[in-house]
This record gives structure tokens, sequence and C-alpha cells, in this order.
């Protein structure tokens, strides 16, 4: 998805873990839309490299051996 920050939801105290993720690059930042309170409705994220963000679920798994 599109990282606008009308796409974002406020990640307190719910399970929403989604991520700004560079395609690019890889580099993550935080997709917490409370982070971002400042920004327009309609600001669209891009990484340093140049690249638009895209809003991305994020997901951690645990392997034991």
């Amino acid at each position: 998805m599109k990282a606008i920050k009308s796409n974002m939801k406020d990640q307190i105290l719910t399970s929403d873990m989604k991520i700004l993720h560079c395609p690019e690059c890889g580099v993550e930042y935080s997709g917490n839309r409370g982070d971002y309170w400042n920004l327009p409705e309609d600001y669209v994220f891009s990484c340093e490299c140049g690249a638009e963000m895209e809003l991305v679920d994020k997901i951690v798994s645990v392997r034991y051996k």
C-alpha cells in the first residue's frame, strides 16, 4: 500500500504493526500515524534514496532449535 498519512493508523494499544518500508534500499521507519501528527493528511512518504515508501505489515517470527 502506498505510504500516505491518510492510510496510516494510530498503533497505540493495537496489534497493527505496519511500518514504512523502502522497496529500493530496505530502510524501515515507524508506521504509527501519531509519529507524524504535524504532516498533512495527503503527505506521501519518500525515502532518502528518492523512492516512494510503502506501508507494509511487519511480521516477526521466532524459531526455536
